[in-house]
């Protein structure tokens, strides 16, 4: 469903600067899905939550090959719009699509 996720720039420094201010998670799908990414400090605080929707159409559709996604970008803020301060953070992808009628999350 999900695979091949990459951050880049990595690391990035949103200090305002016009360089490397944001930074891009971008993943490859194979049906269209709402994917959540959750991105919490080393000290395991949850400080920011992304989440977006990527349709398929067309022939998207009915094509299973994975298709690299522009992905979610994030701007080094936390839930009150502050810049995070500098170090180590933690990604936690929730990936959420149909299935026989009801819906599956995967988490990685």
């Amino acid at each position: 469903m999900v695979s091949g996720i990459s951050i880049s720039p990595n690391p990035f420094s949103p200090n305002g600067d016009g360089l490397y201010d944001e930074t891009t998670i971008s993943f490859y799908l194979s049906q269209e899905a709402t994917v959540t990414a959750e991105i919490y400090n080393i000290d395991g605080r949850r400080k920011r939550v992304i989440t977006q929707t990527f349709p398929f159409s067309g022939s998207d559709i009915t094509d299973p090959t994975p298709r690299r996604v522009p992905g979610l970008i994030w701007d080094g803020t936390d839930f009150g719009g502050e810049v995070v301060p500098y170090g180590i953070y933690v990604l936690r992808i929730l990936v959420t699509y149909n299935q026989s009628g009801g819906t599956r999350t995967i988490r990685s």
